[in-house]
């Protein structure tokens, strides 16, 4: 057996020493050997500030808060600028200067126009070094020439084209600039960023302001940053954020602790099982939330084997925790219906076991129509998640390289840089849940049998059905009691839902946004009693 090793210090247990070596430089050698360090590199943000509106939202408020972190590296450029010749103003504090120096760059220049770039301020590192200005130049003839070529291509097929060509040729210009300059992000609103067929899409993350606050979020909390309340001030543990965040995306879940806790006359056993099988369904789904941001920060990473390695077993773990909250809410369900224990195996929320104790039962309500309605569509889904999780046990799922749409060629590609390739047995049995899950799941036949998804689509339509389906089931059945001889603990009157522990600025409202869930943006709001 290997010997592991295990930190060992002196004065371990002082909490003042221990948080003096997590909050060392990670770029010093020194701290723990075996530490979750924060990346020592910033998130790099260039706003095209003649494209954002005015605009006083939640998204763009938290947005403004995000970009204020001294963990974000900020710039504003200005695209009108962008074909200036004049080469004698200087640049400002807090602009990226941008001029077309094509006509002074020499006869050692790339073919083609040229461009360079200007930054006058001063960047603090988190080792404690500082940068105080930058410049650089690049040379986009290619990138030019590819976006007229779209351009044109697309106008011949007698497709819209809502991006003139001069805009659309300023914007591959800029999108070369922000990544000579080094930004991860450049932030427009214009009508050239959402016009995601563009060859610049490829070179460059370009995105508005609200599609960037999931992604600066999710990268503050890949360094440990765990931030929440309308202007991001408060700080919690991951544990903590990850807890509150089922809560958020899983409101009517937390009835079961009202449930339980109001519970008279009902055997210890029976409450005991139920609220410890609730922790773990809990638990379980904050550790979903964990590892989608694993995938997310896998599928962002440079593309490596080791990175496609790491997704798909990020990819198997989701699958696993998914289907394991599932079951487990299911027992706890069956214990709480007063059913027989011999048959608790049986439980089992993706099979018939639903249809027979859930929707034939409580789709007898006459208020509860559209919900259950509802909660069967979910529950075809969640047949679907069970099927993938089932191929673990069989073949792999592999990643897939997916070149684009193989019935549309001017679709724009897929969020991931690869797919999933799902087998053809495995897509046999999917197809029997219904002719319509392929469309939703973005399953799309494989040249080599099977079928091949985006991975991201198909992780997020994952979690998404999961999280939707478990809140809607306890909506349910805790607000529609059942005789006392039916079962004793889902009788009498619908207790209120107990506080929270802990009071969580932004529960409601910026989680969901935090963790780019848009599903639960729109979705009603609502409680158990």
């Amino acid at each position: 057996m290997m010997r592991i090793f295990r930190e060992l210090h002196q004065n371990g247990d002082d909490p003042i020493r221990r948080n003096q070596r997590q909050t060392l430089s990670p770029t010093r050698d020194e701290g723990d050997l075996f530490a979750h360090r924060p990346s020592p590199r910033k998130i790099r943000v260039l706003l095209d500030v003649e494209s954002l509106p005015e605009d006083t939202s939640t998204m763009v408020q938290l947005f403004e808060a995000l970009i204020r972190h001294p963990r974000v590296f900020r710039l504003d450029v200005e695209t009108s600028t962008v074909t200036l010749t004049d080469l004698t103003e200087g640049t400002r504090p807090g602009l990226l200067r941008v001029q077309d120096t094509t006509a002074v760059a020499g006869t050692s220049k790339y073919p083609g126009v040229q461009y360079s770039w200007s930054v006058n301020d001063e960047n603090r590192h988190p080792d404690g070094s500082t940068t105080e200005a930058a410049r650089g130049s690049t040379s986009p003839q290619r990138q030019i020439h590819e976006t007229m070529q779209t351009v044109d291509r697309l106008a011949a097929r007698g497709h819209t084209v809502d991006v003139s060509l001069d805009e659309a040729v300023t914007y591959a210009v800029l999108a070369e600039v922000a990544r000579s300059a080094g930004f991860d992000l450049l932030i427009s609103e214009a009508p050239a960023a959402a016009a995601r067929f563009l060859p610049m899409h490829d070179r460059m993350v370009v995105v508005s302001r609200a599609e960037a606050v999931p992604i600066l979020a999710h990268y503050l909390r890949r360094q440990h940053l765990f931030l929440a309340g309308p202007m991001l001030k408060m700080t919690y543990s991951r544990h903590d954020y990850y807890a509150e965040a089922v809560d958020a995306l899983a409101p009517a879940l937390r009835g079961w602790e009202a449930r339980v806790a109001a519970a008279r006359g009902v055997p210890a056993v029976i409450t005991e099982e139920v609220w410890s099988r609730y922790l773990t369904a809990r638990s379980r789904l904050a550790r979903v939330l964990e590892c989608r941001d694993d995938i997310i920060w896998s599928l962002g990473s440079y593309l490596t084997t080791p990175v496609l390695e790491d997704s798909m077993d990020d990819f198997d773990h989701l699958l696993l925790l998914l289907c394991g909250a599932v079951d487990v809410v299911a027992r706890a369900l069956h214990v709480a219906l007063g059913l027989p224990k011999k048959d608790l195996r049986l439980a089992k929320l993706h099979t018939d076991w639903y249809t027979r104790e859930v929707a034939e039962h409580y789709g007898a309500e006459p208020a509860e129509g559209a919900t259950i309605a509802e909660l069967n569509q979910l529950q075809r889904n969640l047949r679907v998640i069970f099927e993938l999780r089932n191929s673990i046990h069989n073949v792999q799922i592999r990643p897939a390289l997916m070149l684009g749409s193989l019935h549309e060629p001017d679709a724009p590609r897929g969020q991931a840089p690869f797919g999933a390739h799902i087998t053809a047995d495995i897509a046999a049995k999917i197809e029997k849940i219904g002719p319509e899950i392929a469309n939703a799941w973005g399953f799309q036949p494989a040249f080599t049998g099977g079928w091949a998804a985006d991975l991201w689509t198909v992780a997020d339509k994952a979690v998404e059905t999961t999280f939707r389906f478990l809140d809607l089931l306890s909506l349910v059945v805790l607000r529609n009691p059942l005789p006392e001889d039916t079962s004793a603990l889902l009788a009498g009157e619908v207790p209120a839902t107990p506080p929270r522990p802990v009071p969580w600025e932004g529960y409601d409202d910026y989680l969901p946004i935090l963790l780019g869930l848009p599903l639960f943006l729109s979705g009603v709001r609502h409680r158990v009693d």
